[in-house]
């Protein structure tokens, strides 16, 4: 699997032995300070690579909910993401970090068949028993052209989606494209990864424009794609959820500036006057419902828009030079 493909973000929900130990307790643990009796979730900073991690105690299923980004633990101090295999050692290495530290939350899969404690020898099974409630497919893509922009995706609405949404850096590009959704299961986002990291950390920016495109699966697009547990996080299962989720954002549409109408005016051989004319015509309004075809000036539009290879039958911004689309076997942008 190639490594511009990961996962972004994980959350397991682990099956604590019930009897033992005080859940909320734990919590005041890894949080390192005394929290209520009604205290359900702690977050913590990973001492070694700086990655947050959250604990969430669910009452009623008797187990904690751990989330964490498995990538800054692959690469603390770069972009780089954690393939499935990298993923489950970083969970059980973060088990055993964090939960052996006293009986206060002991995994149901480090309790022997005699009722005792055996932090050293799991369950062979311990991945089938932590039950998966997020999973964030993620692809990036080394795109080393200026052309390439979101506000091109403006019309491009992913499947399920009630619409998209596009935010702007301070500098006016656009920085963030992404559908709207009623909930978090199957969102979708692309985003400027390099712009993200001048900001959070310049010293590991990449030599070339990174956009990274994001699926985050939650509990019906977890059943779909059959990932329930730990076990089904493996290479086969992660790549087909990865593409469901990337047919059903439409995010390898064909795109193409919706203003090269205007550089082919300019490349034509039309008068300085003739373009300038032209180009005030056509913004003008829509072309498709223009019935005048000469002015008062003289100006011939069918005849000077013929000549810069403009079509007033169909809408301008269908009219280009060059499309482009981003290719998710080769994780590139790739002009047509």
């Amino acid at each position: 699997m190639s490594p511009r493909i990961g996962i972004d973000k994980i959350a397991v929900e682990i099956p604590l032995a019930t009897g033992m130990g005080d859940p909320v307790s734990f919590l005041s643990q890894v949080k390192n300070t005394l929290m209520g009796r009604w205290a359900t979730k702690a977050t913590t900073r990973h001492l070694s690579t700086g990655s947050v991690i959250t604990w969430q105690f669910l009452k009623t299923s008797w187990s904690i909910r751990l989330e964490l980004n498995p990538s800054r633990f692959v690469d603390p101090d770069g972009y780089s993401l954690a393939s499935p295999i990298s993923t489950v050692r970083v969970i059980e290495e973060v088990i055993r970090e964090y939960m052996f530290e006293s009986d206060a939350a002991v995994p149901l899969f480090a309790v022997n068949e005699e009722g005792d404690i055996d932090v050293e020898n799991w369950s062979e099974d311990w991945p089938n028993m932590l039950r998966i409630s997020r999973l964030d497919t993620t692809v990036d893509f080394q795109i080393d052209s200026d052309e390439f922009n979101f506000e091109y995706y403006k019309e491009v609405r992913p499947k399920y989606a009630k619409g998209v949404q596009i935010t702007y850096g301070k500098d006016g590009r656009a920085e963030t494209w992404n559908g709207i959704y009623s909930s978090k299961d199957g969102f979708v986002q692309m985003y400027d990864k390099s712009a993200q990291i001048k900001k959070t950390n310049p010293a590991a920016l990449p030599s070339g424009r990174v956009t990274r495109f994001e699926y985050r699966l939650e509990r019906k697009w977890l059943a779909r794609t059959h990932i329930h547990t730990l076990h089904d996080v493996n290479q086969v299962k992660f790549e087909n959820a990865l593409r469901v989720g990337w047919e059903a954002s439409k995010a390898g549409s064909t795109v193409n500036n919706p203003n090269d109408w205007e550089q082919s005016v300019h490349n034509s051989d039309l008068s300085h006057i003739e373009k300038l004319e032209l180009i005030n015509y056509l913004r003008s309004g829509d072309i498709e419902k223009k019935v005048e075809t000469v002015d008062e000036k003289g100006f011939d539009w069918t005849k000077l828009s013929k000549r810069a290879g403009i079509s007033l039958a169909k809408p301008l911004n269908h009219q280009w030079q060059r499309a482009m689309y981003l290719d998710l076997n080769s994780q590139s942008l790739v002009f047509i």
